[in-house]
């Protein structure tokens, strides 16, 4: 008999947010016990995302190892209302209004790839914790939001883990999208970003 495998599957979305993105890692957290692989999960404890569903916690395992870091965003209805004002005030005449939109446009511009970089803080401590009281065997990180991928480095920093990067839709469609800001420097800044990490992968 050999030791079951063990991953650490890092992942902002988890329950109880919901939609068809926050599936793979929950499925894999319930099943990989079947198949030799103890998981656990690092993901965010405060999510800021549009939708919710508690009901998915049923599937999550009471053995399960959750281990969780907050995010430093604002809740979604307020990015979203930041983000939905600066549209609605273009073209619209005032001191008020311009400097609204500037703010808006900057934190977009700051913010790269993706608004949930400002989880990754908090996250790569945790990480850092983790990694130096337990090696894992696996830390797979799953995207979008494809600022998680930027825990890459730090996973690569200790020989032991064998880094998986799993994409769940790909970075250069959604570059415009999920939150992101539509610009060529956020482009050409995230096209770099993924080339590098991708070069730090075991397997993709």
């Amino acid at each position: 008999m050999t030791a079951p495998l063990s991953a650490l599957l890092v992942s902002y979305i988890w329950p109880p947010t919901g939609g068809v993105g926050v599936q793979r890692v929950l499925k894999l957290a319930k099943y990989l016990p079947d198949h030799g692989v103890t998981p656990s999960v690092l993901t965010v404890a405060n999510p800021s995302m549009a939708l919710s569903d508690p009901s998915l916690a049923r599937d999550i395992p009471r053995d399960l190892e959750v281990l969780q870091a907050r995010t430093f965003e604002p809740g979604y209805e307020v990015k979203q209302a930041l983000w939905d004002h600066a549209r609605a005030s273009v073209g619209r005449q005032g001191l008020m209004e311009g400097a609204r939109r500037r703010l808006a446009s900057a934190a977009r511009r700051a913010l790269v790839p993706d608004p949930q970089v400002l989880w990754q803080p908090d996250a790569q401590r945790a990480l850092l914790r983790r990694l130096r009281q337990r090696r894992d065997d696996v830390v797979m990180i799953t995207a979008p939001p494809f600022s998680a991928f930027l825990s890459a480095p730090l996973v690569r920093a200790f020989r032991r883990p064998a880094l998986v990067l799993d994409y769940r839709d790909e970075w250069l469609t959604l570059r415009t999208q999920y939150e992101m800001l539509s610009s060529r420097r956020n482009a050409i800044v995230s096209g770099a970003l993924e080339n590098g990490l991708l070069r730090l992968a075991h397997v993709v």
